[in-house]
């Protein structure tokens, strides 16, 4: 019979009342609620005293003495015995009366204010009770259907102890907020810590408070050795009797034995309930303050409670310092601190089936639970972070709020996956559609794969969840955001989305070109912005998008690039009117993780992270994780023991010491302590036990790789084998693979093997997929292969996945079996078939990268496919070498390998069979000469050497009339097609007269560009050819051509040609995003308002970016943001909603013309205004200012951009009066500008217009010849071109008509013709213009002494200037005209 069945047997088969100690036991608690009941009685015969409520009025309140302080207590724990009915109370009637008060509404909660709104508990209990009557109606209302402890015959409910336990923290709390003022006012000491004077005063919340508390001349003085330890046992006492529901710790009186006492006797001898109160009876009293701490806990266990309480309580009685020694004989167990208290009930609160009930904690390992662990303040950063996104709203001028982004850093194992995961959780629940991917070190999968796979996965996952209403919701956002090209281009990557989003079957066309492998920026333009409006489309402000990515130390160059567009935003939005504003990003939060130990200054990923630094629009966090300290790591240890944190604290400094706080390494050392049965459990103690000295001399060479290592020799062969073929597929690897790997590598049966590994807790199984459980363990597997076993199961492998997938190989199984090729490398094959058939896999890989586009992964496929190619590879395999080595030239040309290019480009022609294989090399090595703008008359040679070949030959000796004759009578051919013929050509199919057309195309762009006498006859041709062969892709460019060269000769003629250009254009064969930009920028501008044409130029801009044309892209920019200040568009708007967004675009990508292109207009409306200018990107520090970028556009021979700064500089130099700089500039560009024609017409048109302006000033000082014939070509050219569009010209050409008779003497035509001239700039919208004219006027009648006048219109000046947002200029005239 066990001890714990005694006490139930002893209540049933007990002698006569009160002959058991049972009996003994309820008298004696009948006796205490009796004193209870004499003791309230008295106090409530106290309060209905008057003159004691009128004390109670004049005493003062406070926490120490006095009414707030209500006390009932005496030196000795219980009420002596005879003074039951008598109030052992400090004396004083208004404290007692106090007391009562408490008693009836708030009690005392340590800051002497009362609890008012305390919940009531349910009927049938008191809201408000002293501890022990708690304690008492708990006893008495046991749910006998939820028993699972026993005491003293008693059963003691689950619900109970749960109960308690609750309470039990309250108190501990209240007591530690008390004792931590020990030696203050109203401070408590431990004589105060007993039962009478603690009271539930919120039975429904188990809040405490406290009845009782000594002034501070009663405190005992405790030695600083003691420090809480007396507390500590008071609160112990109050425990052993609250958790045992009645069993006292102590006697009352000598003559009454505690409970202990009951309780080993009765486990003695349970035969004679008579014979054992007669033993007892002869026995001297034995105090159970005499025990030590392991009696407390046999008595206990013996009550039949959990060893949880058992041994807290055990550990706490164990403080009782009777003989003076100091506690020199005190057990290690012991409890020094109320917050070891607090900590341990806190867990049994928190978890009671585990650290309460024990249910959970008879076992013999660790359970590693799945929580993260001591970043509480990294998690509420993140999650901080979170919230300003969900609550963003967009700004009132229609820029989007900042992107926020975070990037977490640590060692390997440091929790940066933890972290993020336990953010998707949270972000999960409120509503946040979370995307995650990880990224792999030992694989190269896909280019782009494993960012695609994750937004498939992502679809699909939406697909399935959401009803159809939310579905619906998903469908309009992305049909809002994508056109039918633009899904079909992204099918190719997300499969899931053409199901989503079915685009006439488009998706199901395999491997179709979308991109322009021409231009590497151009093609990642296109992509990305189409990642862009995906993630835009896919989140909203009721559901933002949380986008992780793992491990970027591992990511390759095309995702990094990815990820920082991503963060960045797309370039322009269509729904906005802002061309270049940054948006996309105000519903998403973006999280990176990453090795900090792994990356170097110049990775891609330290570029890309210090490049959204730089980025003022995008708000980066980064948190760098170092390990975890030491009492986080006694958390997870006791978490993971369901032991208390106090009771393993020595163990887990053993763990952080031995581990640096890595939590992988925590968890793999405590695991392997168990499995070497250094850490073990006991049944017979339930305890934990372990050696400290045999731990600390554990050593672990290698860190978390060697415990690792050492798992892996426990783990059966079966699994071990099953890892180490996973492991060289990578951290994650799909079923579709695993099943064509049945016996492979001496394993018969991969996916058992790793069925029995899940068991080990080394990899996870998902629906679709296998995948390690830390990246660590796939690392440590696959090192652990030796290098001679390693190559031999790649290859077989390789060859296995090959045989078996014939003719349904995907473009997964293609990458992988790439991937798999290239670690063994041609130096371990050596079959010329098996090489061979090797080359032609990257040759796929390759060309697959390229379409995506991935160039820098399509180079290394390429170069790895010329790798396996053997001697005579051109004899021997012809076509194969010609397609490795063409497109491995083309690849080396759009990343800038120039040498590489050149060597493969050379292959080619040398090799080639035919001039037919070479055009494509011809082709990628005149489009670098031309990038190049030293060699431009070599690529023009090469140019016409191929259209020679081609068949179109051109005489090399011209004369105008040839030119002239050229152009007059094509258009005399192409008239007789129009208006309906010319649309209704065929659509070109000789494959020559398309490559010639190609070609002309170049050769067209190379003769614009040099100025040269060419173009008029190479545009001709173009058209000639459409109408002889049909329509291509380039004959809306030769129509757009031939306007240009029409327009500065006729200008009706080049009007026409452009409508009929822009027509054929919008036919998808014929669509070309720069035909827009001839006509609008060349010919247009000669008879159409010029406000009129920056929409549609915005359009034609947006419209080349989602083709990624990124050059013709850049150019209509650049001409849009000169024209709308040249036009007298707002400065401000100009400056941050285009400019500087759009020079950070240019910084990403690296493209340096366009850049110095666009400074020359930033600097001017940084001089107008007067703000400084923002340093955007630092590459080109030094070449900002416009002296130093006019000086390098002469040496690269970039006129256009060298014109456009001269005629900014002639502007400002005469808004600002800077006369003689003015006067420099003329004298020193005006004849070379004029010789080269190489500007835009609307650069023509503003120099010639300020020319002119500054020429009459100077002609006025000086009398010049040379100023006046400046002047009147300006004026002559001014009046001609109003006569074709007097919107644009009609002001400008009266201004300087005013001007000029101002400087003849004619007074009264000039006055006339400035207030024409300002009339008109106000009609016409052209702001900056009415202000120069209103300034220029003021100067003119203050001359006449018209002084009122002047001033009146200076004031007009300065308005004009300050609604154009030109601060500067507008203050320095307010300051002339005040002085």
């Amino acid at each position: 019979m066990s001890s714990l069945s005694r006490p139930f047997e002893m209540h049933h088969e007990g002698g006569e009342d009160g002959a058991s100690p049972l009996n003994f036991f309820n008298t004696m608690e009948d006796q205490r609620k009796q004193q209870w009941k004499n003791f309230v009685s008295n106090l409530e015969d106290e309060c209905s005293d008057d003159s004691a409520e009128e004390d109670i009025a004049k005493k003062p309140t406070g926490r120490g003495g006095g009414a707030g302080v209500a006390v009932g207590s005496t030196n000795d724990r219980d009420p002596p015995n005879g003074e039951e009915g008598k109030s052992s109370l400090h004396p004083g009637s208004a404290n007692n009366s106090l007391y009562m008060q408490q008693l009836r509404g708030g009690f005392y909660m340590g800051d002497g204010k009362q609890d008012e709104t305390a919940a009531r508990p349910p009927i049938g209990m008191p809201s408000t009770l002293p501890l022990r009557d708690w304690i008492g109606y708990y006893a008495s209302n046991n749910n006998q259907t939820t028993l699972s402890h026993m005491t003293m015959g008693k059963r003691i409910d689950k619900s109970y102890l749960e109960k308690a336990t609750r309470v039990a923290l309250s108190l501990a709390n209240k007591l530690d907020e008390h004792y931590g003022g020990t030696g203050s006012e109203g401070a408590m000491h431990e004589k105060d810590v007993i039962i009478e004077n603690v009271v539930v005063i919120d039975t429904d919340s188990e809040a405490v408070g406290f009845v009782c508390a000594s002034s501070p001349s009663d405190s005992p003085q405790h030695s600083s050795q003691q420090g809480q330890r007396p507390v500590i046992y008071s609160l112990g006492r109050i425990y052993y009797e609250m958790f045992s529901q009645g069993l006292s710790c102590q006697s009352t009186s000598s003559s009454e034995p505690s409970s202990f006492d009951i309780l080993k006797v009765a486990d003695e001898d349970a035969d004679s309930a008579s014979d054992v109160e007669h033993d007892k009876r002869k026995q001297p009293r034995r105090e159970t303050k005499g025990e030590t701490g392991r009696g407390h806990y046999s008595a206990l266990q013996l009550a039949g409670l959990p060893s949880s309480l058992c041994q807290i309580v055990a550990d706490m009685l164990e403080n009782f310092d009777d003989d003076g020694s100091g506690g020199l004989f005190r057990s290690d167990t012991s409890v020094a601190s109320l917050s070891d208290v607090i900590s341990d009930l806190q867990q049994m609160v928190d978890e009671p089936n585990s650290f309460l009930h024990d249910s959970l904690l008879m076992r013999m390992e660790p359970i590693i639970p799945d929580k993260l662990y001591g970043r509480n303040d990294e998690l509420h950063q993140c999650l901080e972070i979170a919230d300003k996104v969900f609550q963003c709203e967009r700004k009132s001028n229609g820029i989007d709020h900042s992107q926020s982004t975070i990037m977490i850093s640590g060692f390997s194992g440091c929790g940066k996956s933890s972290i993020v995961k336990e953010v998707s959780h949270v972000l999960e629940e409120k509503g946040w559609r979370c995307l995650q991917c990880k990224f792999d070190q030992e694989v190269r999968p896909q280019p782009l794969s494993i960012i695609a796979t994750a937004f498939d996965i992502f679809l699909l996952d939406i697909t399935c969840k959401l009803d159809n209403g939310g579905r619906q919701e998903v469908k309009k956002g992305l049909d809002h955001m994508l056109g039918d090209r633009d899904i079909t281009t992204l099918c190719q990557l997300i499969p899931t989305l053409g199901k989503l989003m079915p685009v006439n079957d488009a998706c199901s066309k395999p491997n179709k070109i979308l991109f322009n492998s021409g231009d590497a920026a151009a093609s990642k333009c296109r992509l990305h912005r189409l990642f862009g409006l995906l993630a835009k489309a896919l989140s909203n402000q009721s559901h933002p998008l949380f986008i992780s990515f793992d491990d970027l130390q591992w990511a390759d160059p095309a995702s990094i690039d990815l990820i920082n567009s991503l963060v960045h935003g797309i370039i322009y939005d269509d729904s906005s009117e802002e061309p270049m504003s940054a948006s996309g990003g105000t519903h998403m939060l973006v999280v990176g993780c990453y090795r900090s130990d792994e990356v170097t200054y110049s990775d891609p990923l330290a570029t890309c992270i210090q490049q959204m630094k730089d980025c003022s629009t995008i708000t980066l966090k980064e948190i760098h994780l170092e390990g975890l300290s030491s009492e986080d790591v006694n958390a997870l240890v006791s978490d993971s023991l369901f032991y208390p944190r106090r009771l393993t604290r020595s163990l887990a400094n053993l763990i952080h010491q031995k581990s640096a706080g890595s939590p992988l390494f925590v968890k793999e050392f405590l695991s392997s302590l168990a499995t070497e049965n250094l850490l073990t459990y006991s049944l017979s103690k339930h305890k934990w036990q372990f050696d400290e000295d045999l731990i600390q001399l554990k050593t672990v060479s290698d860190g978390v790789a060697d415990l690792l290592a050492r798992r892996l020799e426990r783990i059966p062969d079966d699994a071990l084998s099953g890892l180490q073929i996973m492991s060289c597929l990578g951290s994650e690897v799909s079923l579709e693979i695993l099943l064509h790997l049945r016996n492979v590598c001496g394993n018969t049966d991969v996916i058992a093997g790793l069925d029995s590994a899940t068991e080990n807790l080394l990899i996870k199984k998902k629906p679709t997929s296998y995948s390690f459980v830390h990246d660590m363990i796939q690392q440590t597997v696959y090192q652990g292969i030796n290098q001679q076993t390693r190559v031999r199961m790649l290859k077989e492998i390789a060859d296995t996945v090959i045989a078996r997938t014939p003719d349904t190989r995907t473009d997964a199984v293609l990458f992988v079996i790439v991937d798999l090729v290239n670690r063994f490398g041609p130096e371990n094959t050596s079959s010329r078939e098996d090489r061979a058939l090797y080359a032609q896999f990257n040759l796929s890989a390759g060309e697959k990268s390229r379409n995506i586009p991935d160039f820098a992964s399509a180079r290394l496929y390429l170069e790895s496919g010329i790798s396996f190619l053997d001697a005579g590879y051109w004899t021997h395999h012809y076509s194969l070498s010609l397609a490795l080595f063409k497109n491995a030239a083309r690849v080396h040309w759009v990343l800038g390998k120039t040498n590489l290019m050149t060597n493969r480009i050379n292959e080619v022609i040398g090799n080639a069979k035919c001039f037919e294989d070479k055009l494509d090399s011809m082709n990628v090595l005149i489009r670098s000469l031309t990038i190049d703008g030293t060699s431009i008359e070599k690529a023009f040679e090469h140019c016409f050497a191929v259209l020679e070949y081609l068949g179109e030959q051109f005489p090399k000796d011209l004369d105008g009339e040839c030119i002239r004759s050229e152009l007059v009578d094509t258009n005399a051919k192409l008239q007789q097609l129009l208006p309906e013929s010319l649309y209704k050509l065929p659509i070109m199919e000789d494959v020559q007269k398309k490559e010639a057309m190609k070609f002309l195309s170049i050769a067209s762009y190379l003769s614009y560009r040099q100025k040269n006498r060419y173009l008029p006859l190479l545009v001709c041709r173009m058209v000639r050819l459409t109408m002889s062969h049909g329509r291509c892709a380039m004959s809306s460019t030769g129509l757009a051509g031939m306007a240009i060269c029409f327009a500065r000769r006729n200008v009706t003629i080049a009007y026409e040609l452009g409508k009929v250009a822009m027509i054929l254009n919008k036919s998808p064969e014929c669509f070309s995003p720069e035909v827009t930009f001839y006509v609008l920028a060349v010919v247009n501008v000669w008879k159409e308002p010029w406000q009129a044409s920056l929409p549609p130029l915005l359009d034609s801009h947006k419209m080349a970016m989602k083709c990624g044309e990124i050059a013709t892209a850049c150019s209509m920019s650049e001409s849009y943001q000169y024209r709308s200040f040249v036009f007298g568009s707002s400065l401000s708007s100009l400056e941050n909603g285009q400019i500087y967004p759009f020079l950070g675009f240019l910084a990403r990508h690296k493209r340096i013309a366009p850049y110095l292109s666009t400074m020359p207009t930033l600097n001017a409306i940084s001089d107008l205004t007067g703000r400084p200018q923002r340093n955007v990107w630092e590459g080109i520090r030094g070449l900002e200012d416009d002296d130093s970028n006019l000086s390098n556009a002469f040496n690269k021979k970039d006129i256009s951009r060298a014109v456009r700064i001269v005629s900014l500089q002639l502007m400002l130099s005469f808004i600002f009066r800077r006369m003689g700089n003015a006067e420099r500039l003329v004298r020193q560009y005006q004849e070379f500008f004029n010789l080269h024609e190489a500007e835009e017409a609307v650069v023509a048109i503003m120099r010639a217009f300020y020319s002119g302006l500054i020429a009459l000033h100077c002609l006025r000082e000086s009398k010049d010849q040379y100023w006046m014939d400046i002047a009147l070509n300006a004026s002559r050219a001014m009046e001609t071109w109003a006569e074709g569009c007097k919107w644009n010209f009609e002001n400008k050409a009266l201004l300087l008509s005013a001007e000029y008779h101002f400087s003849i003497g004619e007074f009264d035509k000039a006055a006339d013709e400035y207030h024409l001239s300002i009339a008109s700039a106000h009609e016409h919208r052209f702001v900056h213009e009415e202000a120069i004219g209103n300034e220029l006027a003021a100067y003119f009648h203050l001359d006449r002494g018209r002084e009122d006048l002047s001033n009146e219109l200076m004031t007009r000046a300065i308005e004009c200037y300050q609604s154009w947002g030109a601060e500067k200029k507008a203050r320095s005239l307010l300051h002339a005209k005040e002085h």
